[in-house]
Formats: C-alpha cells, sequence, structure tokens
C-alpha cells in the first residue's frame, strides 16, 4: 500500500479470510502484514516486555476481570485466557510502530489518543488463543 517498513522492505497486505454468502457482520477478515515490524523491533518488544521499569511488564491476562494488574486484579484469572501479556504504551519503540500503523490504515495524521498501546502476548507450549466474548 505505499509504505516501507522500518527494514525498507515494502509492506504488503495478505489476505487470510474473505467474506463469503455466508459470514456474518461480525466475522473479522484477517490480514498478514509483511515487512511491518522489524526483527529489532519485535525483539525490542520482547526485551520491554519484561523489563522491571515497564509498568504494565508480562503477567498473566486479567482481561475481561473488569480489574488491571494496577488495580488488585493481579490475581483474578479465566480459563478463556491462556497467554500472558505486557503492554507497551511509553517507548519510542512503540511509537514508532503506532505512526506506521496509522499510515498503514490511511488514518491521517497520528494522534495519540486515538492509538492503543502495543499489547505483547506469549504463549507457551499447549497455549493457544481460545475464542472468547468478554
Amino acid at each position: 500500500p505505499g509504505l516501507a517498513g522500518i527494514n525498507g522492505l515494502q509492506v504488503s497486505l495478505e489476505t487470510l479470510t474473505l467474506p463469503t454468502p455466508h459470514s456474518r457482520t461480525s466475522d473479522p477478515r484477517v490480514f498478514y502484514i509483511h515487512n511491518f515490524l522489524s526483527t529489532d523491533e519485535a525483539d525490542e518488544f520482547v526485551r520491554f516486555s519484561n523489563a522491571e521499569e515497564n509498568p504494565y511488564k508480562m503477567a498473566p491476562s486479567t482481561g475481561g476481570t473488569h480489574k488491571a494488574w494496577n488495580q488488585g486484579g493481579a490475581s483474578a484469572r479465566l480459563t478463556t485466557r491462556t497467554s500472558e501479556n505486557a503492554f507497551d504504551i511509553t517507548t519510542q519503540n512503540a511509537w514508532n510502530v503506532k505512526r506506521r500503523a496509522f499510515r498503514l490504515l490511511r488514518m491521517g495524521g497520528y494522534a495519540e489518543n486515538m492509538a492503543d498501546g502495543i499489547q505483547i502476548l506469549r504463549y507457551e507450549l499447549g497455549q493457544a488463543y481460545v475464542a472468547h466474548h468478554d
């Protein structure tokens, strides 16, 4: 779509799911975005996800429990969430990737109040995403 990734290669989209006559409007389309993150950017997200200076470092998911880690929800667990997750909302790396995402999505100028932090997920052997609504 006319956007170069950090490694200078053209960012490209590969459609993994297409609408069918039986698709519901709530069925998401899934895309693979080639060349969006460099290996160095991904490595930095992994490093920061476990860093002491990250207030949202890697921890079991508390999604859907209505309490964040820093609001007393650290002991809440959901059986539908098997991963651990972290967020990067502060680093230059996150800011660069969010700006690139805005350009990819043609959202106009970057606006921090319209962007979420970067979520980093970790699945251990035997864990997987389980579809859920919470």
